[in-house]
Parts: C-alpha cells; sequence; structure tokens
C-alpha cells in the first residue's frame, strides 16, 4: 500500500486478482472512494507497490516483472508506461522508489535489483552491476536522505548518483517482516513477526552502522507486519496481523524509544499487513489481507490515537497487500509468506 505523495490518492496491490486498485482520499474526512477503472491489470500476483513523481509500479511476483504506470494527476487513474511490465529477477515481492525519484528497488528471492527511472516517462533500466546479493528481502525501507536502503537482510548504502548499492554494517539475527525510518533518518523501526516483537534502532550514518537502542525492544501486540512513521516523526503504526489490530505509539525525539499511545491498538479488519500515513499526517490506512478491505482512520494530532474515519472499511479487490515502497512518505515494503510458485 502506498500514498501518493500529494495526498490524493492511495494504491492497493491485490495479489489475487493481478491488480492495483486506486482510491482517491476525502481531504477533510480520510475517507476512500475507488477512482474511476479501478481495480487496473497488472502482472501475476503484485506483492508490493510504490507511488513516486507521477508515477506507480508494482512488483509481481508470479511473472517475474514490474509493472509501471502513469498517475492521471486529476482523478488518479493509472495508464501503463510504455515498455511495461519490465523484467525483474525470480520472485519480486516488494519494491521501492528513493525520495528523489531517481531509482527503484525490487526485492526478488536472494537479490535487489536496481533500477533508474526516466523522469519523463516513468520506464525503468537496470543500473550497472543490478542485482545485488542479498538474502530473501521480505521487508524495505530507506532513510530520507536517500543514503541507505535498508531490507531484512541487511543495509546498504545507495550511490546517489549511480543507484548502486554497496552492503554496510547491519546487526543479524533480526529478520524483520515490516521496516520504517523516522523522518529525521536518526531512528529505524522492525517488526518481527516470527517471535512477536517491535524493536527501535538508531542509524549512524557518519559510520555507517545500525545499533540496537537498549531498551527498546517491545511485546508485539499479534504478530506485527507493516510499520509506518507519520510525516511530523511523533508516531509510528504497526500492523498486527494476528489480532485484528493496529498500534500507535509515541517516538521520544531524543532516543527514539516508544510510549505506547492511550487506547492503542485499535481494532482492525481481519489480517492487517500494510499501514500507510497520509503525507499530511492526518489520516492512517491499514490493508487487511484476510477480508479484503482497507481500514481508514483519523490522527489526534496531539496524542497519536485513531479514530474510524466515514465509511471505513473500503473494501479492495481481493487485496493481499504488502506495504508499499513510498520512502518520503515512511512506507515500508513487505510480503506475507511466500504461495507456491506453480
Amino acid at each position: 500500500m502506498a500514498v501518493d505523495p500529494s495526498g490524493k490518492f492511495t494504491y492497493v496491490a491485490n495479489s489475487e486478482s493481478n491488480s492495483v486498485s486506486a482510491y482517491a482520499i476525502n481531504a477533510s474526512t480520510g475517507s476512500l472512494t475507488p477512482v474511476a477503472g479501478s481495480p487496473f491489470a497488472a502482472g501475476t500476483g503484485p506483492d508490493g507497490v510504490a507511488v513516486s513523481h507521477g508515477f506507480v509500479y508494482a512488483s509481481n511476483e508470479y511473472s517475474d516483472n514490474v509493472s509501471a504506470y502513469t498517475i492521471d494527476p486529476v482523478s488518479g487513474a493509472l495508464t501503463p508506461v510504455a515498455g511495461s511490465p519490465f523484467p525483474a529477477r525470480s520472485g519480486p515481492v516488494a519494491v521501492a522508489v528513493d525520495r528523489s525519484g531517481k531509482f527503484a528497488y525490487v526485492a526478488n528471492t536472494s537479490r535487489i535489483s536496481a533500477y533508474a527511472i526516466n523522469p519523463t516517462s516513468g520506464a525503468l533500466t537496470e543500473v550497472p552491476g543490478s542485482p545485488f546479493e542479498s538474502e530473501i528481502a521480505i521487508a524495505m525501507a530507506a532513510d530520507p536522505a536517500d543514503e541507505f536502503l535498508f531490507v531484512a537482510s541487511g543495509a546498504y548504502a545507495i550511490d546517489a548518483q549511480s543507484g548502486v548499492l554497496t552492503m554496510v554494517d547491519f546487526p543479524g539475527g533480526y529478520n524483520p517482516t515490516g521496516l520504517a525510518v523516522d523522518p529525521s533518518g536518526r531512528f529505524l523501526y522492525a517488526a518481527t513477526s516470527g517471535n512477536n516483537h517491535f524493536l527501535a534502532f538508531r542509524i549512524n550514518t557518519n559510520i555507517r552502522t545500525l545499533v540496537a537502542i537498549a531498551g527498546a525492544s517491545y511485546a508485539a501486540d499479534g504478530a506485527p507486519q507493516g510499520v509506518a512513521v507519520d510525516p511530523t516523526g511523533r508516531f509510528v503504526y504497526v500492523a498486527n496481523h494476528a489480532s485484528r489490530s493496529v498500534s500507535a505509539y509515541l517516538i521520544n525525539a531524543s532516543s527514539g524509544k516508544l510510549t505506547r499511545v492511550a487506547g492503542s491498538p485499535f481494532a482492525a479488519g481481519r489480517g492487517p499487513t500494510a499501514v500507510a500515513v497520509d503525507p499530511s499526517g492526518r489520516f492512517v490506512y491499514v490493508v487487511n489481507n484476510a477480508s479484503n478491505t482497507v481500514s481508514a482512520y483519523r490522527i489526534n494530532a496531539t496524542s497519536g490515537a485513531l479514530t474510524p474515519a466515514g465509511g471505513s472499511p473500503s473494501s479492495a479487490s481481493l487485496a493481499r497487500s504488502r506495504a508499499g515502497g513510498c520512502f518520503s512518505d515512511g512506507c515500508t515494503a513487505l510480503r506475507s509468506p511466500r504461495r507456491q510458485r506453480g
């Protein structure tokens, strides 16, 4: 799931129906209305979706490619980019685009593909040296300065000119299912569904290291998956797949440690997997995998608490969605357990 930088539209990858759903966001209430023509055809098994600078990208796990679209700035409707879909490696499960809109990154089985984005057409061209070795990267996030790409199995420095990735130091053994970086670029938050924990790390950009923050490992609320930080950097939200809920935490701006928001966790649909915050910081959206819906919430600007938006939840088109990869809006990219290829 990803919200476009204008805050007018949000997009959801529907793995079971091979499509991408588009919704218009009501600027006053945060409620969602399907865009005319939605859902839009994608490849086979789209898992991840990312939005950047007028384009949408969807990673298609079972056709081994990436669908690219231009966004109609008035309606939010999608039109395939010339040459789309673009080849990927085996099993692309997540896609993300850097803040500058110059590069797209796709998590494949044991590799990460890097692409240069044509700023006029949105077409993708693989960068020299791509793909880059990695273990299965089921979660992706980048810092706001486009210096680092974090994945479940490691961290990479991003070359600002070429988009080439170079592996840097990263604490191992966590295997996160969801990742998000705060807007200051100082903290990384990771959901680990396997052991039901939520963790905080400090990013040291000077020496290119990531350090677990002491005392910042928290028991989660039921198989946490998608993670998103609001644009102010005050709140972080986590989709809990097993407990049909979304958790909310207040971020300590100095230490990066978290305090649970009063009333958290907040009820969602069945099997929430992805979460996104709109660029205004007023609304949160959660994709409910098992009920094929999208829940919308208003954010209390003081406390970070969530209140259901009018008309929520909205129906989706067999949405087995993974969180999108819109770096500038605090989105992450993740996938659910892999289906049998066939």
